[in-house]
């Protein structure tokens, strides 16, 4: 379940932070929102399951100070701190709304740093149109095992049915040619 409020929040911190003419794209990820900007990965909200936390991609430069802040911690998200990574407390964001966009200016100020995304050149259509062949070929798959499996029971029936004769299963007697 996502905090659709501090969503919210990042949204509009980040169009308070001079965001509005950048290229964002809002992704479900990992079971919460993720913020691209320039098709690199910014800022997110972590599902409620997991803490609720608010997710900044900071950069190593700024790691360091950006922890120093109320409510910031390190990103353990795979079990290990991921540098460059943090997460601010959802509390800390609702007493604080100064830190949520703190984090949101120095996100944007380390993304302005990356190139933007090979990913984010490809057209989204590619994505449907490999999603509509994958559908397609699982069809298609289902299709072909059902033709498979009615001829099967066709040759079944047929090399059942040739033992028998046509006059209903009895035998008619053989023509033997007669000696005169």
């Amino acid at each position: 379940m996502l905090d659709e409020g501090m969503v919210q929040s990042v949204r509009e911190v980040l169009d308070a932070a001079g965001c509005e003419d950048c290229d964002v794209e809002e992704r479900n990820m990992m079971g919460g929102a993720c913020f691209m900007v320039r098709g690199n990965m910014c800022m997110g909200v972590v599902s409620v399951e997991k803490g609720g936390y608010v997710m900044c991609r900071v950069g190593e430069k700024r790691y360091a100070h950006t922890l120093t802040w109320p409510g910031v911690t390190e990103m353990n998200f795979t079990g290990r701190p991921m540098r460059g990574f943090v997460y601010v407390d959802p509390k800390e964001v609702k007493r604080t709304p100064a830190t949520l966009e703190a984090c949101a200016r120095e996100c944007l100020e380390f993304n302005a740093e990356l190139p933007p995304s090979a990913g984010k050149t490809r057209p989204k259509s590619n994505a449907k149109a490999r999603a509509r062949a994958r559908a397609s070929a699982n069809a298609n798959a289902k299709t072909n095992a059902k033709a498979k499996a009615d001829a099967k029971a066709v040759r079944r029936a047929t090399t059942t049915a040739k033992g028998a004769s046509s006059s209903g299963g009895v035998k008619k007697p053989s023509r033997k040619p007669v000696m005169k």
